[in-house]
């Protein structure tokens, strides 16, 4: 019952997919006929993902938009596919490759993260999954929340008592721009409420450090790595594509 806040917020699933799996109901995710028609890439993964019974989290820059010099908007791409005699899981990786992404596994939370093959972007560790690690029985469900909801109903729900960076809900970034709150989206089975947190605290690129007084977490970004000029690289937009 702990998750029952954090649910009660979410969004139906009603978002309509234009992929074609031609797979009978058995459970298993067996070899078939997938097509893809001018699916944008963070849906046609979500549906492959969920279709295969992961647990899985995207890269936050894999749903965004963005913004050029120009003020040109930019959407993640498209994915127009016709594979044959594929499993889901099969064809959600190839399409992964496609677009130089990766799948990383992650023992210590069960969530597998979909990031850029570029980041060498490594598991969290198991003593990362703070707070009650007993797993919940309903599924964690969670449409386009924004991450700072998301991180308060998680850490309520692992027993943990939490402060948030002011940053987190968006704001002026270092180059004087306006940047939005991430969202978060995602259904997990399965798994503890600690093992969800240190997930999103990992996809996000953030940390969580105990206070002076040793009963609160502040949850913060994590130090961006200084380039040769000793100056911060930029935080992308993280805002959902709808």
């Amino acid at each position: 019952m702990k998750l029952l806040s954090l649910r009660s917020l979410a969004l139906s699933l009603t978002t309509v997919f234009m992929v074609s799996i031609s797979q009978p109901a058995t459970g298993v995710d067996q070899p078939t006929l997938i097509v893809l028609e001018d699916v944008p890439l963070p849906d046609a993964i979500r549906n492959l993902a969920r279709q295969a019974t992961m647990n899985f989290i995207l890269d936050p820059e894999l749903t965004s938009t963005s913004i050029d010099a120009s003020g040109k908007f930019h959407r993640p791409p498209s994915v127009t596919k016709r594979l044959e005699n594929k499993t889901t899981r099969a064809a959600m990786e190839e399409i992964l490759k496609d677009h130089k992404l990766v799948l990383i596994e992650n023992p210590a939370t069960t969530v597998y993260r979909i990031t850029f093959a570029d980041r060498n972007a490594k598991p969290v560790e198991a003593a990362q999954v703070i707070g009650d690690t007993n797993m919940i029985k309903s599924p964690v469900i969670i449409e386009d929340i924004p991450l700072t909801m998301a991180l308060r109903e998680l850490a309520k729900a692992a027993g943990l008592k939490v402060e948030l960076d002011a940053g987190l809900s968006g704001g002026l970034n270092s180059q004087g721009r306006m940047t939005p709150e991430s969202y978060v989206s995602l259904r997990w089975e399965k798994l503890s409420a600690a093992q969800a947190l240190a997930a999103v605290v990992d996809t996000y690129d953030l940390q969580m450090t105990l206070t002076a007084d040793g009963k609160t977490y502040r949850i913060s970004p994590k130090p961006k790595p200084e380039n040769k000029t000793g100056s911060t690289q930029p935080t992308p937009n993280s805002s959902p594509a709808k």
